[in-house]
């Protein structure tokens, strides 16, 4: 299970912008997407353009809402609400030429969330949630799972492979898999025969149980 707060991404080309008729949602000049709640009639196109579905409406009003990147607070030289508030300083706000957004203390480009999209988002995301593969290793015939057993997934794009053991329950998880990839999964127990598949990652991939039939 992987939780992600996902907030407003004031997107530099953002299509909530191209969207409204009313030009009712405007970029401030230091970048911040705000809905003009005097413009904007309700017409909900809005947020069926956002592809990050952060744009919702408030019936009560008849208008569309979203994060303002708490602009008002900005404006006071205050902190946005969540950043003030988090507790592990999980969420950071500042210029986008500071050097904390283009690297993390270890040298990682920092990523935006669904590049593909290209509506430039300038949130930026240290450790985005990437794709697994997992599943759960039994013996059919005594219908018990089996612990130890190797599962290595080889990558059929780029060099590299990754090796991880079942556990006591016969699980197992390989982690930061790239998305969108194929790979070739091997699983392998003496005493079994090789078990091979091949996975693309195009999400997270519970393979469920995988059966091995053992060797006469």
């Amino acid at each position: 299970m992987t939780y992600l707060p996902l907030l407003c991404q004031h997107c530099a080309n953002a299509p909530c912008i191209k969207a409204c008729p009313e030009d009712a949602i405007k970029r401030r000049d230091d970048g911040l997407v705000w809905i003009d709640p005097e413009e904007c009639t309700g017409c909900g196109l809005c947020e069926e353009a956002c592809p990050y579905d952060v744009i919702y409406m408030n019936g009560e009003l008849g208008i569309a809402q979203k994060c303002t990147g708490c602009a008002h607070r900005v404006d006071e030289g205050a902190l946005p609400r969540c950043a003030e508030v988090c507790p592990h300083d999980a969420i950071v706000f500042g210029d986008e030429a500071d050097s904390v957004f283009s690297e993390d203390e270890h040298g990682a480009t920092l990523e935006v969330y669904h590049p593909e999209y290209q509506a430039e988002p300038r949130v930026y995301w240290k450790g985005l949630p990437k794709p697994w593969i997992a599943g759960t290793v039994v013996d059919p015939v005594s219908d018990e799972v089996i612990s130890d057993v190797a599962i290595t997934s080889v990558d059929l794009f780029e060099d590299g492979s990754v090796t991880a053991l079942s556990d006591e329950f016969g699980d197992f998880w390989i982690r930061r898999m790239e998305k969108g990839r194929k790979y070739r999964l091997e699983i392998r127990k003496e005493g079994y025969e090789d078990f091979l598949a091949i996975v693309t990652t195009d999400g997270d991939q519970d393979l469920g149980n995988v059966c091995l039939k053992r060797t006469r």
